[in-house]
């Protein structure tokens, strides 16, 4: 298993502000939006504490630690 870093891509900016857009996030839930888009294509799961804030994103796998 491998670990690096994965910075956010044109495209997951832009697939972040069409879905802000589209479901009317705003303020500090746009990092999410960013971070899953950023994870979009890239991870299998996201591991957070914070699982809830994610149900939107159909595409992600998310689960707590």
């Amino acid at each position: 298993m491998s670990f690096g870093k994965l910075l956010p891509s044109a495209t997951a900016h832009r697939e972040t502000f069409e879905s802000a857009k589209h479901l009317s996030i705003v303020d500090g839930d746009i990092f999410n939006c960013v971070l899953a888009y950023t994870c979009k294509g890239n991870v299998d799961t996201l591991w957070t504490e914070n699982t809830k804030h994610f149900k939107k994103y159909s595409f992600l796998k998310v689960e707590t630690p």
